[in-house]
Formats: structure tokens, C-alpha cells, sequence
């Protein structure tokens, strides 16, 4: 099954003027490392202004660059 990426600007709760540039795969993870994702979704939508369920600090997602 091929896997579905985007890039995401983001950045830290605790640190918001830090943004940041990543990837998120909006599939579920199949347990093989990949230093590249920043967070799996396993199929939940994903939307700008959305909080990562992270452990602190929490992840804001502040737009989405490609789908």
C-alpha cells in the first residue's frame, strides 16, 4: 500500500515564534523507523490549527504546504 505524506508548518506550543517545516504521513505507521515523519495519523484528518496529540510540548499545525 502506498502511503500518503505531507509538509506542514508548525511549530512547539511553548515556542511559537519557532516555526517549523515537516512531514506527517496520514497513514497508519507499520512499525519499520523512519527518522523523516514527524507524526503518523492513521487515517484522521488533518487541518491547520490542529494540536498534535504529543507529549509535551503539544505540536501546532500552522498550514499545510502539500498534500
Amino acid at each position: 500500500m502506498r502511503k500518503t505524506y505531507v509538509r506542514v508548518v508548525g511549530h512547539w506550543a511553548d515556542t511559537p515564534e519557532q516555526q517549523t517545516i515537516n512531514t506527517i504521513c496520514l497513514d497508519t505507521w507499520d512499525g519499520e523507523a523512519d527518522d523523516d515523519i514527524m507524526f503518523y495519523m492513521d487515517g484522521e484528518p488533518l487541518l491547520a490549527g490542529q494540536s498534535l496529540p504529543m507529549p509535551n510540548p503539544s505540536y501546532i499545525i500552522d498550514s499545510i504546504l502539500s498534500a
